[in-house]
Parts: C-alpha cells; structure tokens; sequence
C-alpha cells in the first residue's frame, strides 16, 4: 500500500527565511511540494487560468478574499505530481479562521497532517532581512532586491508593495498575534516545534528538513512549542 502523503505548515514573520529556505529543500528533495500563495497565483495566471488572475489583482489591492485562497490551495493540491510524498504550505494559514479552512481541505484530500513548525527571528532581523529583498515581476518568488534578473526564471525583479518600512512592522505584529491563533489551533492536531532561525542557512534548512520528515525528535534547533 502506498505511503499517506503527509502535509505541513511552515510559518513564521517576514523576513524569517520561509521561502528561501523551502525552495532550497524541494530543489534538493523532489518529493516535497511547497505551496506560496503568491507564487502559485502567479503560475495559475501564467497558465491562462481565471483564478490565477483574480488572485493577481486581489494581491495587487491586498484584499484577497478568504474563497479564492482556499480555492487556490485546493487547486494545488488536486495537482500534485505523483512523486510528492510531502506538502508544505508557506506562510498559510496565518489565523484562526485560515486554520480552519486550511485544515477542511486537506481532510477532504485525506492527506496526514505532519507538523507545524515556526521559524523564530527577532523583529530587527526580520525587518533588515525583508528590507533587502525583492520579488520577481513574472513567478511572484522571492529574489535579491539587487539582482537584475530573478534566479528562478530570469524576468526582471521589483520590491514588494508591502515591504514598507510601516507595512512591514504591521505586518510583523499581525504575525504575532496570528502566531498565537495557529499556536492554539494546531496543538491539538499536530506536534508543533518552532526553530531559531538567526543562525547559518545551511543549519535552518538541515533542523527544518528534519522536523518536516520527522528524521529526528526535536533537539538543539528544535522546541516544541506547548
């Protein structure tokens, strides 16, 4: 019989490395699938798909409707490649109501929720890391605010509309009074760890492996969070 496929949520403030992180994990690991709200929008709209396009302009507004991210993430999952064996939703669900509807979705998939794992940053490094960043005009993935080009698909790159130095620290906050709702709603579903991520890329992706393929029990990097 073959393996459940497993789901997990990595979350954490701007800045703290979520993405970074994850796409350096599933180009290592093809068997891990990150879903990004933003991104996947992108590749939906790309591909000609209505629902991509509404999520693209609700993103340019910022008021996406709560419906079409849940449509967007079912989507994803209903198009899975039949060699993922791990799903790991980036930055989603962020709140209470998210939780829920994140967690309605994947039942109705059948998929094993694995863990959720928080990646820890003090706020000044959070806001120097995402001050720096950029994002590319065609994929929606992150890049070097610097860089001409983005290294994942070579378009032109542009800063973020709500990398503001105010929108940032609002943002900052909303995550941490929503830290406290995913906190609250998943410890009764699911181990929930959270990982320093101050330290050394290579040792953020190595805990963040281990906790998303369960090959180790929270130790040193980790903290399970009660």
């Amino acid at each position: 019989m073959s393996r459940q496929r497993e789901i997990s949520v990595v979350s954490g403030p701007p800045g703290a490395g979520k993405t970074t992180t994850l796409l350096a994990l599933t180009r290592a690991h093809p068997g891990i699938a990150r879903f990004g709200v933003r991104d996947y929008a992108s590749r939906l709209a790309s591909a000609g798909l209505p629902l991509g396009r509404q999520l693209n302009a609700s993103i340019a507004a910022d008021k996406v409707p709560v419906e079409l991210v849940v449509a967007e993430f079912g989507h994803f999952l209903d198009h899975l490649p039949p060699t993922c064996t791990t799903v790991v939703t980036d930055g989603y669900p962020r709140v209470g109501d998210e939780c829920e509807d994140w967690h309605r979705t994947v039942r109705q998939r059948q998929l094993r929720v694995r863990v959720v794992v928080l990646l820890s940053v003090a706020r000044t490094t959070a806001l120097r890391r995402a001050r720096r960043r950029g994002v590319c005009a065609s994929c929606g993935l992150p890049a070097d605010r610097t860089a001409r080009a983005c290294g994942q698909c070579g378009h032109a790159t542009t800063t973020r509309q709500d990398d503001t130095a105010d929108r940032l620290t609002s943002r900052i906050t909303h995550y941490e009074h929503g830290r406290r709702e995913l906190v609250s709603y998943f410890r009764d579903v699911c181990p929930v760890e959270e990982i320093n991520a101050e330290g050394p890329a290579v040792d953020v992706r190595e805990s963040l492996l281990s906790a998303l393929l369960q090959r180790t029990r929270p130790c040193d990097g980790h903290i399970a969070v009660q």
